[in-house]
């Protein structure tokens, strides 16, 4: 995060305006650019294909991580139901009135028998998406605590879908790092053989001066 004085020079001396704010996206690999060697379905940090940046939450991986696709660029990142999902814990400690939004694109893409569906279906993917605080950057994700969460069904066929979340910190998140986690399972409870795209992560930190 920066501010900036644009400098004009008119010949006769130089007018300053007010500081620019930059906005700084938190999330490193946030839709999943790296490491583009192809489909990895074992997971984010499985050795000899890892996804940088990415970490995984804990569970099983047959067919879980990044594939070609994406709301922007050429991958995105995917999860199948009743699979482990994935989080990131970014390198900013949270600071006293903090206020963050975390913003993404979800799209389904298969819920077992269409890639058409609206989200309300028994196979169909619902997906929670959590803004996390950590001790360290390497935090085992059983060991994170969540801030904020949003859990709602994903519709297929359509386009990508975009969401926002916010948190506003608390005295106890001073200190602790700011991370970010998403997982999907079945509306039923159980199952898999559905999967959710995500894509274009962003966590920003708000208000700014």
């Amino acid at each position: 995060l920066a501010d900036y004085i644009v400098v004009v020079s008119n010949g006769a001396g130089s007018v300053s305006s007010p500081p620019a704010t930059v906005t700084w996206n938190f999330i490193a690999n946030s839709s999943f650019e790296l490491p583009g060697t192809g489909k990895i379905k074992t997971g984010f940090d499985t050795a000899g294909n890892d996804v940088p940046n990415w970490m995984n939450c804990g569970g099983t991986y047959t067919d879980t991580g990044v594939q070609s696709g994406g709301h922007s660029g050429s991958w995105e990142g995917v999860d199948q139901t009743d699979e482990g999902g994935t989080y990131q814990v970014t390198g900013y400690r949270i600071r006293a009135g903090d206020s963050f939004t975390l913003t993404w694109y979800a799209r389904g893409e298969w819920n077992g028998s269409s890639s058409t569906y609206d989200g309300t279906g028994p196979n169909d993917a619902q997906q929670t998406v959590t803004i996390l605080s950590a001790t360290t950057t390497s935090t085992d994700f059983a060991s994170t605590t969540t801030l904020a969460g949003q859990t709602n069904g994903v519709p297929g066929g359509a386009s990508w879908q975009p969401y926002t979340l916010t948190y506003h910190s608390v005295p106890a998140d001073v200190g602790q790092y700011i991370g970010v986690s998403f997982i999907t399972i079945r509306n039923s409870g159980s199952g898999t053989g559905t999967w959710t795209g995500f894509d274009d992560f962003s966590l920003i930190l708000n208000g700014v001066p």
